[in-house]
Formats: C-alpha cells, structure tokens, sequence
C-alpha cells in the first residue's frame, strides 16, 4: 500500500464536530475501519457507539495526498470525560451489566483509590487493524509497532493517571499488555481470570490496569517513534491532557 503513515489524534468529536471540516470525515471513516475489523471475525459486532463521540481516538493513517486513510485504531476515555457527559465509566457498566460482581468491584476500587489521589483513569478499548492491511505481512507489523509506540507516547503526554484496558486471548492481547506493563486485574490482591464477551462471540477476554510506569522496553521501544509521534495530527484538544504537537 502506498502512502506515508501518520498518527492523528481526534479528541473528543463531539466538541469539533461544527468547527474541524476533518472530525466527521475522520470519525465516520474509522466507523467503517472497526466494523470492517470486527465483522471479518464476528457476526453482527457493534463496535460502536455514544463513547465514539466523546473518547479520543488515536488512529495510524495512510496519508494519501489531502486523504487520511485509517488502517489501525484504538479509542480511550476517562473517568472525568464520563462525568462531564453524565454517562457511567464504560468497563464498569460493562462488568455489572454481566454480572460479574468480583470484577466490577475491582474497577470501584481502582477509580476511587485514583480520585482520592487526584488521578484521572483512562479505559482504552476497541482496538483494530484494517483487514486489507492485516492481509500484507509487512504493513500489519509495521502498524502493530507504531501501535505498541504510540499507546505509550500518548499515555506520557496525558501526564499522571491509571489505566484500565480489555483484551481478546484469541489475539494475544495478554502478551502485549504485559510487554506494555499492565498488570491483570486484581481485588485484594488476587487476578481475576478470563471473562466470557458476549458481544464477541463469547470469546475469551482479560482486563488489565497499569498504575505506574510503563515497562522500560516498552518505553525503548516507544522512543523510536518520537519523531512520527511529534509529527501527528492532533485535531481538538483537551488543555487538562494533552498537548497539541509544536508547529
């Protein structure tokens, strides 16, 4: 595939859908790069929802000319986000909504031990590769490298906060939450297992939170792709988080 790479971060739609011409373009493209991703492993997936408005969505493009072509993607919100939109912390209606008390609690405890300290907490999800880009080697590890970077360029620049995250075993998600790392989940002390995702087919997943640092491979690897981080296209911007990129 031709064409260079970029990172753009699209920070909350909803607050640049009437002023950035790029949001809706943007935000409806990468509509069709998560349902072309999940429905190529999934029947009838919704990958989508009223979180794709106010989350921030960090997207690796193709840059074709004026195009931006969205080829893998990941979205995160925070705990504060939700409270500006009156809308429950998406893990943890997730967990009650499935019944799953052990894990629900684990999620309270982690947002209230962050907010008596001051910290905001991120819930990243939906993460997706283009199925045409899956299908050339080359790319899809090239674009899993500039992933594995930028999630961990973009968590630094956020300063000092918590982060929760999900993943599919079937995709090896543990493995590289841990090369980030993550820990599993735990409450009191203890890993909560593999949980069944209805939406996915039942498929098995784990959840993981990251209370620190990130792994200092993790934070080798991520300096490698400074240069392409510094150079993104950063369209809105949340002055309490992150920093647009210098000119």
């Amino acid at each position: 595939m031709p064409g260079k790479l970029r990172i753009v971060v699209l920070e909350c739609p909803y607050d640049t859908r009437k002023t950035d011409p790029r949001t809706w373009s943007l935000l409806t493209k990468n509509f069709d790069l998560k349902l072309d991703g999940y429905q190529r492993e999934y029947s009838d997936p919704l990958p989508v929802d009223g979180t794709d408005l106010v989350a921030c969505h960090q997207i690796v493009v193709r840059e074709e000319g004026a195009s931006l072509v969205p080829l893998m993607a990941y979205r995160s919100i925070t705990a504060e986000r939700c409270r500006r939109f009156h809308m429950p912390f998406p893990l943890l209606a997730q967990f009650r909504e499935l019944g799953l008390v052990e894990h629900a609690e684990a999620v309270s405890e982690v947002l209230a031990r962050a907010a008596k300290s001051n910290l905001d907490v991120c819930w990243d999800s939906s993460y997706t590769i283009s199925p045409l880009a899956r299908a050339d080697e080359a790319l899809a590890n090239e674009l899993r490298d500039v992933m594995r970077a930028m999630h961990v360029l973009y968590h630094q620049a956020m300063g000092d906060h918590e982060v929760l995250a999900g993943g599919v075993l079937k995709f090896k998600m543990d493995r590289l939450y841990q090369f980030w790392g993550y820990e599993v989940l735990k409450l009191a002390g203890r890993e909560l297992g593999p949980i069944r995702l209805p939406s996915l087919g039942n498929e098995l997943g784990l959840a993981f939170h990251l209370s620190g640092a990130f792994s200092e491979l993790a934070r080798a690897h991520a300096e490698k792709f400074r240069a392409l981080w510094d150079s993104r296209i950063q369209i809105g911007t949340d002055d309490r988080r992150i920093a647009k990129p210098a000119a």
